[in-house]
């Protein structure tokens, strides 16, 4: 006996050992990742030559993650990395525990997870593709930043509170569009505080804490929802940022 894959039906092909109705979705954004790779790999060279490179770049990257908080000599630059490393550990937070929550509190299906996620990615396109390049020349970088933050800490109260579907997306709305307007804006801030011989090392300082930031706060926001309560991350998230 064994499992039957005549006309690789796809009820046959998701009888394989291991793959479920998510499968699918992870294997396509495997093989976006690996044609993207391979895309920068081929298409993209090293900007800055050799003998422009900064110091930092020929010294090495140091190896633990707490020296990424280390303060530059560059004004602007270290409060903005902090600044970015708070509000990912905050938004990575509540993105891991969102479908808890609407699980928990709403009883949505995999299904109603679908939406919440193509209604917060069609606001997050829609804000960074036309309003953030609108607003930042005629505001600056930093206003529309702090605009971002200041609509996230509603969106994280209103969110973490919800008791109905309503609620839950006006929500979502304020932390889509919130996070629209911060991220770009404070990834362009690191740039614009950076000189040109030292792009590298603060901006890859920068990325770094995002990725350790995604790293740490679905930790901190997974055992302070199951140990204490499912609206405390939020309240959390809120206070942090």
């Amino acid at each position: 006996s064994g499992i039957d894959l005549s006309g690789n039906s796809p009820e046959a092909v998701m009888a394989l050992p291991g793959l479920n109705p998510f499968s699918t979705a992870a294997a396509g954004a495997f093989l976006l990742s690996l044609w993207n790779l391979s895309w920068v790999m081929r298409s993209f060279k090293e900007s800055l030559p050799e003998e422009e490179r900064g110091k930092a770049h020929r010294a090495g990257r140091p190896i633990s993650p707490l020296k990424l908080f280390r303060g530059f000599d560059i004004p602007g630059v270290t409060r903005t990395n902090m600044v970015y490393f708070l509000f990912l550990v905050a938004f990575a937070g509540m993105e891991f525990t969102l479908t808890f929550l609407a699980k928990d509190r709403l009883d949505y299906t995999s299904h109603d997870m679908m939406w919440i996620f193509i209604f917060v990615g069609l606001i997050i396109a829609l804000v960074q593709g036309g309003v953030v390049r609108r607003m930042a020349p005629k505001l600056g970088e930093k206003k529309v930043t702090l605009c971002g933050l200041i609509l996230l800490v509603p969106g994280l109260l209103i969110t973490g509170t919800a008791q109905t579907g309503g609620m839950f997306y006006l929500g979502l709305a304020f932390l889509a569009v919130g996070s629209a307007l911060a991220t770009p804006c404070l990834t362009a801030l690191a740039s614009l505080y950076t000189p040109s011989d030292r792009q590298g090392e603060v901006l890859g300082t920068f990325r770094s804490l995002g990725a350790l930031s995604r790293a740490v706060g679905p930790i901190i926001a997974c055992a302070a929802y199951w140990r204490l309560g499912s609206e405390y991350p939020y309240y959390g998230a809120a206070a942090l940022v």
